[in-house]
């Protein structure tokens, strides 16, 4: 997962516990989506850093991309094997995900490896969700999105290769009944997306937040451009942090392709003219790969359009040091 703020990538939680190793690497993981049969997606870079105290080679063939589907993984940096690095040194590689026509829509894994001369060794994980294409029934469904960063959540879906989620959701379904926010100790809210599938405009998304109950007291955080509109791990061009004090709050997102603003609390939703379908943000407990819950951290996830044919995957955010007010 990547946080920025004015373009600058942070680490996610998961790549802060990088393991004792001869390399440390800036990332986990690196997520992708793409049309089958389309353009290779945009790149991701996977940096290997030297983080002992002596230089290392990478012989010749040391750096191998395995795993389910390695084929459509592909490196595209230029880079000469063997490869000597010393203490602090890195190496760089560019990768992007292309899933070939006739393959199946769904998520496809691959696996990065770096190998040393001694035998040492590490990995970084590929993963892509492959579409059938742009916008509508083409999208993927909010729980496949979410299998993708590898979070145990369930959503309530009788059929995650579709886009559309039940409505009401099935069981099980973790989603909290929350509306409302307020934070959960000292410090700033930390929020940011991890996903976005809109219509392709400029800008695609603008989040921020709002004094509970009252429109019209929005404060825009972050927007995401055009490029991102259909992505996974977008680019957050903005604030990715804010403090409401002591007063409750909720979250907002403005989509210009529709021309409205949808908020976590239902009855500020006018837009949608049936108040039964006024519930357009469900909040879910952030669930780690283990199963563990993340204290004070949530999963958000919007609707932008009316009911009926909703899939809550128009934004996904995570969000940071709050509790239900």
């Amino acid at each position: 997962m990547r946080r920025s703020s004015s373009g600058v990538v942070v680490e996610s939680l998961e790549s802060r516990q990088l393991l004792a190793a001869i390399f440390s690497t800036n990332s986990v993981r690196r997520l992708y989506t793409e049309p089958i049969g389309g353009d290779a997606s945009g790149s991701r870079v996977v940096r290997y850093k030297n983080v002992t105290s002596k230089s290392v080679t990478i012989p010749a063939g040391g750096v191998v991309v395995g795993g389910g589907q390695a084929s459509e993984f592909k490196i595209i940096s230029n880079f000469t094997l063997p490869r000597g690095l010393k203490p602090g040194a890195s190496i760089k590689f560019s990768i992007v995900f292309d899933p070939p026509t006739g393959e199946t829509a769904g998520i496809k894994t691959g696996l990065l490896t770096v190998l040393t001369t001694t035998g040492a060794s590490k990995s970084v994980r590929l993963r892509g969700i492959a579409t059938t294409g742009i916008g509508g029934s083409n999208e993927p469904s909010l729980q496949r999105i979410l299998d993708l960063y590898q979070m145990p959540i369930k959503v309530g879906d009788s059929d995650s290769s579709t886009n559309q989620l039940n409505e009401p959701p099935l069981t099980p379904n973790d989603e909290l009944a929350i509306q409302r926010l307020k934070k959960a100790g000292a410090g700033v809210v930390e929020a940011y997306p991890i996903a976005a599938y809109v219509q392709v405009v400029d800008p695609a998304i603008q989040f921020g937040w709002y004094k509970s109950g009252q429109s019209g007291t929005e404060t825009e955080l972050f927007h995401l451009d055009s490029t991102d509109a259909q992505s996974v791990n977008p680019n957050a061009i903005g604030s990715i942090t804010f403090d409401p004090g002591t007063s409750t709050f909720g979250l907002y997102e403005t989509f210009p392709g529709l021309g409205h603003m949808t908020f976590s609390e239902d009855s500020l939703n006018t837009w949608e003219s049936s108040s039964a379908d006024r519930h357009k943000v469900r909040f879910y407990p952030l669930k780690n790969k283990d199963g563990t819950t993340t204290a004070s951290a949530y999963v958000m996830a919007f609707e932008d359009v009316t009911a009926p044919g909703v899939d809550y995957q128009d934004g996904i955010f995570l969000i940071f040091n709050v509790t239900p007010a």
